[in-house]
């Protein structure tokens, strides 16, 4: 565990001056945010990495949906002016995934304006991979589902919050420093887990979208 914990310092501290530099790409995200950014994780802008692909092509465990109470729990605190959902998805053999995952997105989008109505909500969908990148390691603060691809800019980020899952350090809550705190994921009221939702058989794609939304409510 400490060769991880020095090698996320390391990837910290060579990556965050690159990305923070003028001209880089931090630099120009912000100035195309057009001044909408808040140097402060409190009332500021949070970028949220909705993974779902992967979700609903696996059935482990410890990844899956984040639900709207986990995310009333960890966020209303920070009072966030915007919310950008990030997610994406390319279909690999499974016609139809991503136009699920898509209205997913929209559906949790909603879920999210309704929880936090003074917020604006955005959703970022299926931007190419880089994009996705730059956006949750620039963010003021970066809130991650169970996944690998969001822990590497989420230790850019200047606040992140990191899920305490099997699939990142094997649940350990390693130090990595005052930018990012660990989550508990407790029970299927915090997150509906791929392998429940694999468990439900098969079903049309409408009634999928409905009863994992229905869920995350």
């Amino acid at each position: 565990m400490r060769g991880w914990r020095e090698l996320g310092n390391a990837w910290r501290s060579w990556a965050s001056p690159l990305m923070q530099r003028p001209g880089s790409s931090c630099a120009r995200w912000k100035r195309e945010q057009q001044g909408a950014e808040d140097d402060s994780a409190a009332g500021g802008t949070v970028a949220i990495h909705f993974r779902c692909g992967k979700n609903l092509a696996l059935s482990h465990r410890d990844m899956g949906f984040v639900t709207l109470a986990t995310y009333r729990r960890l966020l209303q605190r920070h009072r966030p002016r915007r919310i950008r959902l990030v997610s994406s998805c390319i279909d690999t053999g499974a016609p139809n995934r991503c136009s699920l995952c898509k209205d997913l997105t929209h559906g949790v989008a909603r879920l999210l304006e309704k929880s936090f109505s003074d917020s604006t909500v955005d959703v970022i969908w299926n931007q190419p991979v880089m994009d996705d990148f730059v956006t949750l390691a620039c963010s003021p603060m970066t809130f991650c589902s169970p996944s690998t691809f969001c822990f590497f800019p989420a230790l850019l980020a200047p606040y992140a919050l990191l899920p305490r899952t099997s699939i990142l350090f094997a649940g350990t809550a390693l130090p990595l420093g005052p930018s990012v705190e660990w989550y508990e994921l407790s029970g299927e009221h915090e997150m509906l887990s791929a392998a429940t939702i694999r468990a439900w058989g098969p079903m049309s794609f409408a009634e999928k979208a409905e009863r994992i939304l229905s869920q995350l409510a």
